[in-house]
């Protein structure tokens, strides 16, 4: 049984709204706790294998973990396979809300995008999942 299995009732009973507010729907997603530490489900088992650059060590906040949570939400009320909910899920909520903002202005800092002879403004960096890619 993979997470999503685990989760898909909660997942599709949940509102948006309820999503959106509390990423663990009250403590129903959470998986494991370690002391201070506690880890919640987020559906960001797609990785992108076409991907030009790999951003290691980023764990989705609150805002990408509702947003995924949203999106598989949607894909699965759909009847969307897992594949094509996880990719779904991860395109639309990596590096979503402020965080992409910031992430953009750092990686142009240091010259990426045109080491890459791509264009990345923020106005396009909803695009970025098909070359950019968390793990």
């Amino acid at each position: 049984m993979t997470p999503l299995d685990r989760f898909r009732s909660l997942i599709t009973k949940a509102t948006e709204s309820e999503l959106k507010n509390d990423p663990t729907l009250g403590g129903t997603l959470i998986m494991d706790r370690a002391g201070r530490l506690t880890v919640s489900y987020a559906p960001f088992e797609h990785i992108q294998r076409t991907a030009r650059v790999v951003i290691v060590g980023i764990t989705p906040g609150a805002v990408q973990a509702s947003n995924a949570l949203i999106a598989a939400r949607e894909g699965i009320l759909a009847g969307r396979s897992h594949a094509n909910v996880f990719a779904q899920a991860k395109t639309f909520a990596s590096f979503s809300g402020p965080m992409r903002t910031n992430l953009v202005a750092m990686l142009d800092q240091i010259g990426l995008a045109q080491r890459l002879d791509a264009v990345m403004a923020p106005a396009r960096a909803s695009g970025s999942g098909r070359w950019l890619s968390p793990v």
